[in-house]
C-alpha cells in the first residue's frame, strides 16, 4: 500500500486519476461532495463503465462541477452520474476503484473532488492493488447506492439547489440547508381507485405470466412462428381495455403499429434474455443491458422495441422499467425534464427509468412501483383521443 500525504503528495494524487482514466476499463467514483471536475485526461475510448457518485448534503456540491463532469465524459459515459439524496443518510466516501487489464485498484482517503482537496489541503489518501474479490464488494456497495440516487442531467441540475458558502451571514440564517428536490405527484381524489385497478391488471398478468413466457421462448427459439406468436399472444393480450380479463395497462396504439408481419423473433428474443439476465446482474449492469436490446431493435428498425417492448418489461418488472407511451411523453415535456444525457433510443429509456424510479421513492407513500406511476401519469395528462378499431 502506497500513502499519499498531502499537500506534499498533491501531484502524486492527480496522477493516479489521470492514471486510471487513462488505462482503466471500469472506473467507479464516489464523492461527499463535487466543488470541481478540470481533469485533462478522459477515459479512454474501450473504456466500458465509468460510474460516479456525488453527495448532496447540505448543498454543497456545485451545479457548474456537475455539468462539467457531464461534458468532460464521452456521450456514450454519461449515463451513470448520481447524485445521493440529502434525505437518506449521510453520504461521506471519497474512493476512486478501477480495473486496469486484469488488476483492480484502489485509492480511497480524505480528498473530496474539489480543487483544494487536490492541491493545498492536508489530506491522507491509501493506495494499492486490491483482489477481484475486494473490488466487487465495493461494486456491490456503489449498486446499493445507486439504487438510492438520482440520475444527474441538464434537468436535475436545473432543479438542484446549491447552498450558499462564504459572505456575510445574518443571525439566525441556515445557509446549510438540506435540499430536497421535490418530484411529488399531485393527490387528487380518484389516485386511490386508479392504483387498485393498475394492482388488479398486474395480478392478472402474473396468472398468465407462465402462458406468456411459453408464447416468448416459443417464437424466440423458432418453434413458432412470427405470425402464430403474435395471434395467440393477441388472445391473451388484446381484449377490450375495459374487460375485466385484460391485463394490458395501454390501449389500442399499440396493434396499430406491431402486426403479425413484424419480426417478433427479435423483440422476443431480446426480452427473453432480459428476464433471464434479471436475478443475475445488479440494476446497473440490466440497465445496460436493455439499453442495448432496444438500440439493436432501434438499428433493425423493429417497431416491437417501443410500446410493446416497454409495456413486457414493466409488467416484468414494474418497480424497475417503465411504459413508454404518449402521456408519458406529454408529462416529460410538462415537467420539463428533457432527456438529455446519452442519445441513443435505448440511453434515453433508461434515463427516463431512473428518474421515474426517484418518482416511487419520493411517492413511495401511497404508490408501489413504475406500473402506478404510469396509471397516473394517464389521468395526469390524458392521451389525445383516436379514432380506433374496438378490440
Amino acid at each position: 500500500m502506497k500513502v499519499l500525504l498531502n499537500p506534499k503528495d498533491n501531484e502524486n494524487l492527480k496522477a493516479l486519476y489521470n492514471r486510471a482514466f487513462k488505462r482503466a476499463e471500469e472506473i467507479y467514483i464516489a464523492t461527499a461532495f463535487l466543488t470541481d471536475w478540470s481533469f485533462s485526461q478522459k477515459p479512454k475510448k474501450d473504456c466500458k463503465k465509468f460510474v460516479a457518485l456525488v453527495g448532496t448534503n447540505f448543498g454543497l456540491t456545485r451545479k457548474a462541477a456537475c455539468q462539467s463532469l457531464l461534458d468532460w465524459l464521452p456521450r456514450n459515459l454519461r449515463g451513470n452520474v448520481f447524485a445521493f439524496p440529502s434525505n437518506e443518510n449521510t453520504f461521506h466516501p471519497k474512493v476512486l476503484i478501477w480495473k486496469e487489464r486484469k488488476e483492480c485498484f484502489a485509492l480511497i482517503g480524505s480528498s473530496n473532488m474539489t480543487s483544494a482537496a487536490l492541491s493545498e489541503n492536508y489530506e491522507i489518501n491509501s493506495f494499492s492493488s486490491i483482489k477481484q474479490e475486494e473490488y466487487e464488494r465495493i461494486v456491490q456497495w456503489f449498486n446499493g447506492c445507486i439504487k438510492l440516487s438520482d440520475p444527474i442531467s441538464k434537468s436535475w441540475i436545473a432543479r438542484y439547489e446549491e447552498s450558499k458558502i462564504g459572505g456575510k451571514r445574518v443571525k439566525g440564517e441556515i445557509t446549510l440547508d438540506q435540499i430536497d428536490l421535490n418530484i411529488k405527484l399531485p393527490w387528487e381524489k380518484d389516485f386511490k381507485d386508479l392504483l387498485n385497478e393498475r394492482e388488479y391488471k398486474q395480478e392478472l398478468f402474473k396468472e398468465k405470466k407462465a402462458k406468456i413466457l411459453h408464447l416468448l421462448r416459443s417464437n424466440a427459439t423458432g418453434s413458432m412462428s412470427n405470425a402464430a406468436f403474435w395471434t395467440e399472444f393477441t388472445q391473451l393480450w388484446h381484449r377490450r381495455w375495459e374487460e375485466e380479463d385484460c391485463f394490458r395497462f395501454q390501449g389500442s396504439g399499440v396493434e396499430r403499429i406491431c402486426t403479425k408481419n413484424i419480426n417478433w423473433r427479435e423483440a422476443t428474443t431480446a426480452l427473453i434474455d432480459i428476464i433471464e439476465n434479471e436475478k443475475k446482474m445488479s440494476l446497473l449492469d440490466l440497465d445496460e443491458l436493455v439499453a442495448k436490446k432496444i438500440d439493436l431493435l432501434a438499428k433493425r428498425k423493429n417497431p416491437a422495441r417501443k410500446a410493446w417492448l416497454s409495456e413486457m418489461l414493466c409488467q416484468f418488472f414494474p418497480k424497475k422499467y417503465p411504459v413508454l407511451n404518449d402521456p408519458v411523453k406529454t408529462w416529460i415535456k410538462k415537467n420539463e425534464w428533457s432527456l438529455d444525457r446519452g442519445g441513443t433510443e435505448g440511453q434515453k429509456y433508461i434515463d427516463l427509468a431512473r428518474r421515474l424510479r426517484s418518482v416511487v421513492r419520493q411517492n413511495s407513500n401511497y404508490v408501489k412501483d413504475l406500473a402506478g406511476i404510469d396509471t397516473l401519469i394517464w389521468r395526469i395528462c390524458p392521451p389525445k383521443k383516436k379514432k380506433s378499431k374496438k378490440l
